[in-house]
């Protein structure tokens, strides 16, 4: 009798499954509403389209958002946050490394490629 090994995929919510954790920074809950301005090669060029993105969570190097829209993989985004009380806004430069459908949009990764500031 041969002995046939079977890979099963589970959702990351069950509790019996042990997922992988890619990150290398510490996040942080987030929540809260910003603006981002995306930008896409297609074969005529390039566009920038711009979207709205719910926060999720934030560390030092990438931020994880709900959009409505998906958001192709690779593509260049940077995230506006803008000034709240005396504290002055600012923005971050990335590139989308994730985006996964969910029942109400889609959930993105972000790799930021520059560091949030201390």
């Amino acid at each position: 009798m041969s002995m046939q090994n079977t890979l099963k995929l589970a959702h990351p919510n069950n509790s019996h499954v042990v997922t992988s954790e890619r990150r290398v920074a510490q996040r942080h809950t987030m929540s809260g509403r910003v603006t981002a301005l995306r930008s896409e090669q297609f074969a005529g060029g390039h566009r920038n389209c711009i979207c709205s993105l719910e926060l999720m969570d934030m560390s030092d190097t990438g931020v994880g958002a709900q959009a409505a829209e998906p958001l192709p993989i690779n593509s260049h985004i940077t995230i506006f946050f803008p000034p709240h009380g005396p504290e002055r806004g600012f923005n971050l430069r990335g590139r989308v490394v994730r985006c996964d459908p969910t029942g109400t949009g889609h959930q993105i990764g972000v790799f930021l490629e520059n560091k949030i500031a201390a």
